[in-house]
């Protein structure tokens, strides 16, 4: 460059610079840069950081590496990267790489929590609960089980599983169970049955009751029974026994018929009668006293003695 910009340079001058620099230019031996040894470990990023070496690892040693990943990346995409860069990244990139130091995610306590879901769900925490924190509780569990069936998953997302799990399961604030008002209820069902408003009914609406009676024994002996299913059947029986509307027994026409007694014994239709017809006109006869004598007799029970009277009477 010396000799091009001496405008005295003579020719001799020249000619000797340009021998030195064709000698100069055959003495380069470089070879081609040879990036295969930085490609093959470029080309480990994916299954390093599929590793808890990585995704357990602190987020500055996950920085370094990915640092060193793009810096590894710029060498390799440059056509004229010497090999001194070539092997300062490729040591580079191994050493982040080797400086990845996590641990293997431990999932033992986030099983225990996610273990104690079937306990959880039997308690009147859970089942006494809010709809929304059962909803929060067991979308909790889904979302730890996940986690759990995860092979790649990192530690922090396993804890933050389960001190999500965990917060789900305390936020459970259902009561116990009170039965207290349905025992009541049912305890009313010997002076209910005892009552016209039950024997006169129709069959239906007895049967409906009786139902009703059997269904909440079913959640009174259920240890588990929620407040929801107690307060159902509270309502289901209260109704049913509502639903009972039968009259007062009305024995006045068996009353006038057993009345008649004397004055038919007194006629010969009676005394002249078979003693087989007499037997069973005396017979129907005790048979309606007791009816009329019994409190409780349903309407069904007198009209069926005023019936047979009348007709033991006719025959």
């Amino acid at each position: 460059k010396q000799v091009l910009d001496n405008s005295q340079a003579s020719q001799a001058q020249v000619d000797q610079a340009l021998r030195s620099l064709q000698a100069a230019r055959a003495g380069l031996q470089g070879k081609a840069t040879n990036k295969s040894a930085l490609q093959t470990e470029y080309n480990l990023k994916d299954s390093t950081q599929a590793t808890s070496a990585y995704y357990n690892a602190t987020s500055a040693q996950q920085s370094a590496y990915t640092s060193q990943l793009s810096a590894a990346k710029q060498v390799l995409d440059n056509q004229k990267a010497s090999q001194a860069q070539v092997n300062q990244a490729l040591q580079n990139l191994q050493a982040a790489r080797a400086g990845l130091t996590g641990q293997a995610t431990n999932k033992s306590a986030l099983q225990t929590e996610y273990n104690l879901k079937d306990s959880t769900q039997a308690t009147s925490a859970y089942y006494n609960a809010p709809s929304s924190q059962q909803s929060a509780y067991v979308n909790q569990l889904s979302a730890a089980k996940q986690v759990l069936d995860n092979s790649q998953a990192s530690q922090a997302q396993v804890n933050q599983a389960l001190q999500n799990l965990q917060a789900a399961r305390t936020g459970l604030q259902g009561q116990a169970t009170n039965k207290s008002a349905l025992q009541t209820e049912y305890n009313l069902k010997d002076s209910t049955q005892a009552t016209s408003a039950y024997y006169n009914a129709t069959s239906a609406q007895q049967s409906a009751y009786t139902s009703q009676l059997s269904a909440a024994k079913q959640v009174l002996d259920n240890q588990k029974a929620s407040q929801t299913q107690v307060n159902q059947a509270l309502q289901n029986l209260q109704s049913a026994r509502a639903g009972l509307q039968g009259k007062a027994t009305n024995k006045s026409a068996l009353q006038t018929e057993y009345n008649l007694k004397d004055s038919t014994q007194s006629s010969s239709a009676y005394y002249n009668a078979t003693s087989a017809q007499q037997s069973a006109y005396t017979s129907q006869l005790s048979a309606t006293k007791q009816v009329l004598d019994n409190q409780k007799a349903s309407q069904a029970q007198v009209n069926q003695a005023l019936q047979n009277l009348q007709a033991a009477r006719a025959s």
